[in-house]
């Protein structure tokens, strides 16, 4: 590792050396990433697009959750359709609140297409307009507006969807894009939903508590709301991963109850074969039946790169490092300024690390604790990296910084918890990299 990038981990590390507030999360959903350096990205060798946050043309600026909501449904549809890559939602989203130029759009994200457009409600009334703009000259494609009630959205958000993939891939044969029971035909339960999803894309304990509610007044109403039970699951899943509940182990039931209820209502559904694949993998280590449930969410749909992620850990950890790394690699192509995209990268570290290519192992770990400075499993891979690389120096300066984070972390008290996700040969490689840097046992 350079000593540039060791002086920003060990900044980094002290100023996260306590846990994140809503405020830090959110300077990592916005300013942090357009404070980043372009990166280029080639185009596919497919059609792709990028779908932006649209603008919400209401007069209530609380309609923001359910504008966000049509566009992430929207952006749902379209990657339905084998023949596109769509970009993720929490790439595009990104851009929110700023004035962007759809050129740059385009190099940052490596598509070819943009969709923009607005949203706007009042009362049982609701306006769609959308324009599909070639990134890299700027030029207008495309251009409609969808009127109709509230009682037609769904159908409006359908007919953008399939507008869309019409025309920028017009030799493709397009998606089946229609209502199911995905969707409800309650409005009330929908707005619910919506307002539960903006929730739970907040940052704190009393977000996720919120979004709970909010689901669950939704499946009050429609019980056989499938997307609502993914949520719920999604809610305890992250309660689980991110420590924010008071009992971990009954959270981890939920989310796996919830997951499979949504499974049995909508048996197509890929975010609800990739949900329950990460519950199974993050939450209950049961990584073998999660990799078939992850493998199923890919089939359904190749574009979500949250599944290709978790794949990566779950193939990582038998030791195949090489399809691992190309998981994470496509995660990452397919959501390159996804602020959880340290997840990919750590996996990059750690595959790296198991293929003895420690170099990328280093700056992969680097990457990722730039974005998550306070992330010991991060640490760890770094410090091993570095003393198998044969830079004891610098491992030994990450250690003393990972025992400021996590001081009474010992070898012996890992050693199970890593077993169950990883097997031995691979356990073997990080605690030798570990033992050489003077990790306590």
């Amino acid at each position: 590792m350079g000593g540039l990038s060791l002086k920003n981990i060990e900044r980094s590390v002290q100023a996260f050396s306590v846990k994140w507030t809503a405020s830090d999360w959110q300077s990592l959903m916005t300013s942090e990433v357009a404070a980043a350096p372009e990166v280029t990205l080639p185009l596919p060798d497919k059609p792709s697009i990028a779908v932006l946050p649209f603008q919400n043309m209401s007069d209530d600026p609380e309609q923001e959750y359910f504008v966000d909501g049509l566009v992430e449904d929207i952006t749902t549809a379209l990657s339905q359709n084998r023949g596109l890559l769509v970009t993720a939602r929490n790439s595009s989203f990104t851009y929110r609140g700023q004035a962007v130029d759809i050129r740059q759009v385009g190099r940052q994200l490596g598509v070819r297409y943009v969709l923009e457009g607005s949203v706007r409600k009042s009362r049982d009334k609701v306006r769609i307009t959308g324009q599909l703009i070639e990134a890299e000259s700027g030029s207008h494609v495309w251009a409609d507006r969808f009127d109709g009630s509230l009682q037609d959205v769904f159908e409006l958000q359908d007919q953008v969807a399939n507008r869309v993939a019409s025309i920028i891939s017009p030799a493709v044969e397009m998606a089946e894009i229609e209502r199911s029971a995905r969707k409800t035909a309650n409005l009330q339960a929908y707005d619910l939903f919506l307002r539960a999803k903006a929730a739970f894309y907040g940052t704190t304990a009393n977000d996720l508590d919120k979004a709970l509610s909010l689901a669950e007044q939704c499946l009050a109403l429609d019980p056989q709301f499938a997307r609502c039970h993914v949520l719920v699951s999604s809610i305890y899943h992250q309660r689980v991963v991110r420590s924010m509940g008071s009992d971990l182990a009954a959270d981890a039931a939920a989310a796996e109850q919830a997951a499979q209820t949504a499974l049995a209502l909508d048996g197509n559904d890929a975010t609800a074969f990739m949900q329950y694949g990460g519950v199974l993998v993050q939450a209950l280590g049961r990584y073998q039946d999660g990799l078939s449930l992850l493998n199923k969410a890919i089939e359904l749909d190749p574009n979500l790169a949250s599944a290709w992620a978790l794949r990566g850990v779950c193939i990582a950890g038998q030791g195949r490092v090489d399809e691992a790394i190309q998981d994470y690699e496509q995660a990452l192509r397919l959501s390159p300024r996804d602020p959880l995209r340290w997840l990919a990268q750590h996996g990059l570290a750690w595959a790296h690390l198991m293929a003895g290519q420690y170099e990328e192992a280093i700056r992969w770990a680097s990457t990722a604790l730039q974005l998550q400075p306070h992330l010991g499993f991060t640490l760890r891979v770094a410090i091993a990296a570095n003393a198998l690389g044969g830079r004891l120096e610098d491992a030994r300066q990450l250690l003393a910084k990972h025992m400021t984070l996590e001081p009474q972390m010992r070898i012996s008290s890992i050693r199970s918890s890593y077993l169950r996700r990883v097997n031995l040969q691979s356990w073997e490689i990080l605690a030798d990299g570990l033992r050489k840097a003077g990790f306590p046992e």
